[in-house]
């Protein structure tokens, strides 16, 4: 990762991680086959391969810093007028990718078989396999957020504000943006989202949206920044300090009951230890131990400038939006397959893997543009 990249420079080494979050995203979503009963070793290992953080974290908050990094130097060509347009067009290209996702998921529950051979998993399914055409409605305007679909709209609600947060890091007001950022984190430790679901009878994804944007929004005021000059220095005691950080998570992750790991994960209560761990939440443990590696990784890229460039992670880092809404729904499509799958031993499953994460292809073959 270079220093200082100039304004026309892609940084390939963030297409790389992100499309290698993809691939893992890919192989953790499938832990609903059967793979996670007949070999629950190799299922777990996907969730939280690296320690007390996920595909996810690293997802949103790419996201975040890719789209500053290619977003500011148009505001510096073009003004922040412009910049807002293509703020917006963003927004709608996320967006028309969202609902047609969904529109499809409705559709296969239209399907007899597929709704007949359905396996239950979240709740929020049942909403649609009642009342379809509704809950396509609700998810156009982002209150109906289901297994898996849920990323997209948390992307929505962040980018609406990208406008006003740009305004002001470009008054210098870094600190008030990162200030406000953590406090909306901090408040969504109570869990605020799961109590207008409550309360509402709506179905907001897995994601408290208010804590998340706490991923997105320090990526994207890091992006800022890299493309204003800001030059990260890698020093070889802050690479201890994140090694002596990421280090013991990893080890206690990998050697604690996978089964308490899982209940950790959706912790509701505030200042208990599952809270500080929680990925629902993004627990305080968590957002540590994503900054440690993110540092490791980052120090990687800069002592091994050729490594981490693979065209097979680069090529679905570049097309991450059709990529993710790819496999949604083939994980959608071949959810049916559960009982069928679960008479076969664990080769035949690690084959299925493969076979789905080599379909994550499709997308970039079909939407690449020609050179």
């Amino acid at each position: 990762m270079p220093h200082s990249p100039p304004a026309s420079s892609r940084i390939i080494q963030l297409d790389f991680f992100r499309g290698l979050m993809l691939v893992v995203m890919m192989l953790n979503h499938l832990r609903y086959f059967p793979l996670a009963s007949i070999d629950p070793v190799v299922a777990n290992f996907t969730f939280q391969p690296l320690g007390f953080t996920t595909a996810a974290e690293g997802f949103v908050f790419l996201s975040g810093l890719i789209f500053a990094m290619v977003y500011t130097p148009r505001y510096q060509r073009e003004g922040m007028r412009q910049f807002d347009l293509h703020v917006m067009r963003r927004f709608f290209f996320i967006y028309r990718w969202h609902l047609a996702t969904y529109a499809i998921v409705v559709l296969f529950f239209l399907v007899p078989f597929f709704n007949q051979h359905w396996p239950p998993n979240w709740d929020s399914q049942e909403a649609i396999r009642q009342a379809p055409f509704a809950m396509l409605l609700r998810a156009s305007v982002l209150l109906h957020q289901t297994g898996l679909l849920d990323i997209l709209p948390l992307y929505l609600c962040f980018i609406v504000f990208i406008p006003a947060v740009m305004r002001a890091l470009v008054a210098g007001k870094t600190a008030r943006v990162l200030a406000v950022v953590f406090a909306l984190w901090f408040a969504a430790q109570w869990g605020p989202q799961r109590y207008v679901e409550a309360t509402y009878d709506l179905s907001l994804g897995w994601f408290e949206a208010l804590a998340w944007q706490l991923m997105f929004f320090t990526g994207f005021v890091l992006g800022y920044h890299l493309r204003g000059g800001l030059v990260i220095p890698v020093k070889r005691q802050w690479v201890v300090q994140a090694l002596l950080i990421c280090v013991p998570l990893f080890i206690y992750r990998h050697t604690a009951d996978p089964a308490t790991i899982t209940a950790w994960a959706s912790s509701p209560a505030p200042g208990s230890v599952a809270q500080l761990v929680s990925d629902r939440g993004l627990g305080a443990v968590r957002i540590l131990n994503m900054a440690a590696l993110s540092y490791l990784l980052y120090a990687m890229c800069q002592w091994r400038p050729s490594w981490c460039r693979a065209r097979a992670f680069t090529s679905l880092g570049q097309h991450a939006i059709q990529v993710f809404s790819f496999h949604i729904l083939l994980c959608y499509a071949l959810m049916p397959l559960r009982p069928w799958l679960a008479e076969y031993t664990l080769p035949v499953h690690l084959a299925f893997a493969a076979a789905c994460t080599a379909a994550l292809y499709l997308p970039v073959l079909v939407f690449r543009k020609p050179k």
